[in-house]
């Protein structure tokens, strides 16, 4: 009998392995619900006198000249202690909101995130349904093909000013992110950050294929415990989805022209109109 137990030990290791290769998502994605943070109460979004904004986004209209992006720093300096937490109820939309995640689909991240923020700043809260998402990302992209000649990979400046021009927000500011308290700061603030990335670099157990070469989300909070709460539309599990510091920082990189992991970590805040 104890000629087998080698041979019984070697059946339960290649099953071990085996095992751990084809669940492999499902064990990371069982570690990550495991580790997640609890996350803040979310905060709505509320003008300066305390109103939640009802308008309906703004769409259309001509094409405007190219407009170049200016560079500031008002969203990103706070004065005083930051809050130890921020949470802000940013609506979900996934990129593919029915699903599907053939083109365009697969190249909306930048798209999906513009939209949630805008939604954000008209007070919804609730995740977007599959055909309000839908149209909402096929409307934007149509736009955005007139105005930029293309819809995949935009840089921080191409989508600063994809919303300047189909949503009519007077400031998007564009900045350098060198300090990621920064990111803090807009958040204080009650703003979102939008951040482009690389897919492949951050630690998302729901992205297929090890992640997108280029992705954007957006940041609407950190916790206590030095996590970043995010609405992140490359998985439909995206919602309050929560990066470590180390993590997002590594992975913060601009489109630089397909040369993403050598691109400038670039962070976009829309300043709502007063």
């Amino acid at each position: 009998m104890k000629r087998w137990i080698p041979i019984l030990a070697l059946v339960l290791i290649v099953a071990g392995v085996w095992f751990g290769y084809t669940k492999r998502q499902a064990i990371r994605v069982f570690l990550y619900q495991v580790r997640a943070p609890a996350v803040p109460v979310a905060e709505r979004y509320a003008s300066a006198d305390g109103a939640v904004p009802t308008s309906s986004p703004p769409v259309g209209g001509s094409l405007p000249a190219a407009v170049k992006t200016k560079t500031a720093t008002g969203p990103f300096t706070w004065s005083g202690p930051l809050p130890e937490e921020k949470n802000l109820a940013v609506p979900f939309l996934s990129q593919a909101p029915k699903g599907d995640w053939a083109l365009p689909y697969q190249e909306a991240c930048e798209e999906a995130s513009t939209i949630m923020v805008d939604a954000f700043y008209k007070g919804k809260t609730a995740p977007f349904a599959p055909d309000e998402g839908d149209k909402a990302i096929l409307d934007l992209i149509a736009y955005e093909k007139l105005l930029l000649g293309k819809y995949e990979d935009t840089t921080a400046a191409e989508t600063a000013r994809l919303v300047r021009s189909y949503f009519k927000y007077k400031s998007v500011v564009v900045q350098e992110v060198t300090d990621m308290n920064d990111l803090k700061c807009a958040l204080a603030h009650g703003y979102p950050v939008l951040v482009p990335a690389s897919g492949k670099l951050l630690d998302n157990p729901n992205f297929r294929n090890g992640g997108p070469v280029y992705h954007m989300l957006v940041i609407k909070g950190y916790t206590k415990d030095g996590h970043w709460i995010t609405n992140d539309a490359g998985t439909r599990k995206g919602a309050d989805f929560t990066y470590t510091d180390e993590n997002l920082k590594n992975a913060m990189h601009d489109w630089n022209g397909g040369d993403v992991l050598n691109g400038k970590p670039m962070a976009i805040v829309i300043v709502p109109n007063k």
